[in-house]
């Protein structure tokens, strides 16, 4: 059995409750196959220099070995996009001046396991992502959560989310530059948050962290190529739809464990990105594997957000690959495929 290691509603990799997931799988999940089956030396060739490609010259690479720890790497990686992208729109003023259009900052996205999804946990884990605190604006879909984060941090803009659709929070005349986190959002309040959008100066970053809906984390490419796909007319999406599917993922930790009965051991695991640079998509989403020393290794790499079924088959295949027990495997199979529906979303939240 697989689960989270954080108390968790299903949701975040379920493999097929998801309708935007659809299209492509059949086909992702073959080949996915067809690559994992290779021998273990060249699984463990590719995973070493996937590593050092996510490495290059730049710190963060590792998973997480706490909670503050994910938070760190988590607000490095903000940072450097949010900055890399300011400076780069500066550069663009004097022609943005010229045309008189100003492009609309990042829209980025973290996921974090939390201890509970209580309003203290919410606001700390926040308040802890925060880089700039001067230039920052924060806004809770929990007003409880607002409240703790405006009394444990009063430097930094917090909101809740009905307070920041009152018309005194003025977005688009503010003087902040920085980023706006928006926390906790569930499908609930989707509609909120497009409203809330509008409202916010087009040069300030959006930082979306722990949404409850599913999405691909990409930016919105999966689901733009996968409504064209069905024949669907791009322009007839929603806007909530398309609020929901653009948020490109900066970092990621979802913590698993596996309940192995075969081997009679359990083993963790993890699924893992930290984007340090370039295009969020770029970066791909690593499946890791505890070893008995919980020491993570590196099992599979995809471009696209993991799956259900592309976990289980990782982990299968891992085990298959180190297991002298051949015979077992048929028996590891079938655990796994008992547990494939209800993997489960570390956030807190349900959805």
């Amino acid at each position: 059995m697989i689960a989270s290691s954080s108390s968790a509603a299903a949701a975040a990799l379920s493999s097929s409750s998801h309708h935007h997931h659809h299209h492509h799988k059949q086909r992702i999940i073959q080949n996915f196959k067809r690559k994992t089956t290779t021998k273990t030396t060249t699984n463990r060739r590719r995973a070493t220099t996937t590593t050092k490609a996510i490495m290059g010259d730049q710190g963060i690479y590792n998973p997480p070995e706490s909670k503050e720890e994910a938070f760190q790497q988590c607000a490095t990686a903000i940072e450097r996009l949010v900055n890399a992208s300011q400076k780069k729109s500066s550069s663009n003023k004097k022609r943005a001046m010229r045309k008189q259009v100003s492009k609309r900052g990042q829209f980025l996205c973290a996921e974090l396991p939390v201890m509970d999804d209580g309003a203290l946990s919410t606001s700390e884990m926040a308040l802890s992502l925060v880089f700039d605190e001067e230039n920052t604006s924060v806004v809770y879909a929990d007003e409880e959560a607002a409240r703790k984060s405006a009394e444990k941090n009063g430097k930094v803009e917090t909101f809740s989310l009905a307070e920041a659709l009152e018309v005194e929070a003025d977005f688009i005349a503010s003087e902040k530059t920085g980023a706006v986190y928006l926390v906790g959002f569930g499908e609930d309040e989707v509609e909120q948050a497009v409203k809330l959008t509008k409202k916010i100066n087009p040069s300030r970053a959006i930082v979306l962290v722990n949404a409850e809906w599913m999405h691909a984390g990409d930016g919105g490419d999966i689901y733009k190529s996968e409504i064209i796909a069905s024949g669907k007319d791009v322009d007839s999406i929603s806007e909530t739809e398309k609020f929901k599917n653009q948020f490109a993922v900066v970092y990621s930790y979802l913590p698993l464990a596996i309940e192995n009965k075969v081997f009679g051991q359990n083993a963790g695991g993890a699924i893992f990105k930290c984007v340090l640079g370039g295009a969020p998509s770029g970066t791909p989403w690593r499946i890791l594997i505890t070893d008995k020393d919980g020491k993570f290794s590196q099992v599979g790499a995809m471009q696209r957000r993991p799956e259900g079924e592309d976990i289980q088959n990782t982990f299968y295949n891992a085990y298959a690959a180190t297991s002298q027990v051949n015979k077992g495997v048929g028996a590891i199979k079938s655990t796994f495929d008992k547990f494939k529906e209800n993997l489960p979303n570390p956030f807190g939240g349900g959805g």
